[in-house]
């Protein structure tokens, strides 16, 4: 399949766990898809390399492979582009810290280069440059990440059992329960959480909780949804409070996910002309 202006894929079964998914763009058609499906805010983080040209983001610019955060907005928001040809890696919330030693306090809301991150990319790099088909690239992929992953440590095990748990729930978890299923001190647990996901066990849980209440809004057909009853079963206060969070994550209100229904009267009329 020959590259388009956007393509995702699935990574071999072996990085499931770790690899949400692969994207590449055509920058050059930009404009014509949503840049919120390139970098949603999940909570995790990724890489991103940039075979030709480079990208400025709010945060800087970035060319010849970098780390983007994609657990708040700020370093999502595109400001300029050279027709770069940009291939990206999102990792599961965590999932990183299994491919370089830096901490993710070190990329929280900014992007530096993979070579900061103890990450040599010259050689992928080259070798993504010689072929222009997607699967081809897929697979130069995947092997560069099983060549880079190390084994798991019992704090990795862990945190991927709180980090998963967490990702469960409807709303998020008391410090408390965390602590609980880990058996370490609060401290210690938001230590981790920091340093392995670049976040607070509760902001992973709030981004987790806003994330499941836009798909349930966005899977509704219903133009009447009652978004006060969306919030509450999704463990908001009320309305306003799912509003405030969706505008702080997405930058939108959930009342603009909603899709209008056509009146089925309107149509009848229309048939009957």
């Amino acid at each position: 399949m020959d590259l388009s202006s956007f393509a995702t894929a699935t990574p071999a079964p072996a990085l499931q766990h770790l690899v949400r998914n692969y994207w590449r763009i055509d920058a050059r058609h930009l404009n014509a898809l949503s840049r919120d499906d390139l970098m949603p805010i999940e909570g995790g983080s990724g890489w991103m390399l940039v075979v030709d040209g480079q990208l400025e983001f709010a945060t800087g610019t970035c060319g010849h492979g970098g780390v983007f955060d994609a657990s708040t907005g700020s370093s999502n928001r595109l400001l300029g582009l050279d027709q770069a040809d940009v291939i990206g890696i999102r990792f599961h919330p965590g999932a990183q810290a299994r491919f370089t030693h830096i901490p993710a306090t070190e990329y929280r809301n900014t992007h530096i280069p993979l070579s900061e991150a103890g990450v040599a990319t010259q050689r992928v790099l080259e070798s993504l440059k010689r072929t222009n088909r997607w699967q081809e690239r897929v697979s130069l992929l995947d092997r560069w990440l099983l060549s880079l992953v190390r084994a798991p440590t019992e704090s990795h095990i862990v945190m991927q059992r709180l980090i998963k748990l967490i990702l469960e729930q409807t709303m998020p978890l008391p410090a408390s329960t965390l602590c609980e299923a880990s058996g370490w001190s609060e401290r210690h647990l938001q230590r981790n959480f920091h340093a392995g996901v670049g976040l607070s066990a509760q902001r992973l849980g709030k981004i987790a909780r806003a994330n499941v209440a836009l798909r349930t809004i966005k899977r509704s057909s219903q133009a009447r949804i009652n978004l006060s009853h969306v919030a509450l079963d999704h463990g908001y206060f009320d309305h306003a409070h799912m509003t405030r969070d969706f505008r702080q994550l997405f930058g939108i209100p959930p009342s603009s996910l909603i899709r209008p229904v056509k009146s089925l009267c309107s149509t009848r009329h229309r048939g009957v002309q």
